[in-house]
């Protein structure tokens, strides 16, 4: 049973209908929708550097004991900071009062020429063992 967020996720199933160890795939297997439960945990995510007294948005996610989303991110400015240093902000969701601090946020006087970016390049599609299609959407 898988425990992240997915449209249709299909039991297949299969029986051996004369005992003959030959099995056959039903023609229609049980599904189900998995969707996000409640809100248990808050995670605040914003940029890894910016400049001095530049303004930049954060983001509060909340999610549910698996790690899914529930309901969309929110969004909040921040007008910057006028010294150099390392900064965290803290959100809060006034409805659940879930909150986070987001992760350290550099400031600085001048933009390296490399700058750091975060990914997870890793993903697995129902076009290999994984579920959904390359272009699947949480709606």
């Amino acid at each position: 049973m898988p425990t992240f967020c997915i449209g249709h996720f299909e039991f297949k199933t299969f029986v051996d209908p004369i005992a003959t160890y030959l099995f056959k795939e039903l023609p229609e297997s049980p599904s189900l929708k998995v969707i996000a439960g409640e809100a248990v945990r808050a995670v605040c995510t914003g940029p890894s550097e910016i400049k001095v007294g530049q303004m930049f948005d954060y983001y509060l996610r909340l999610e549910d004991r698996w790690g899914n989303p529930v309901g969309s991110s929110l969004k909040f400015s921040h007008r910057g900071w006028s010294e150099p240093g390392t900064y965290t902000v803290r959100a809060e969701d006034k409805d659940t009062q879930l909150s986070a601090e987001n992760n350290p946020i550099d400031v600085l006087k001048e933009m390296p020429m490399h700058r750091k970016f975060w990914a997870d390049f890793h993903g697995q599609s129902g076009e290999t063992i994984g579920s959904n299609t390359p272009n699947f959407s949480r709606t």
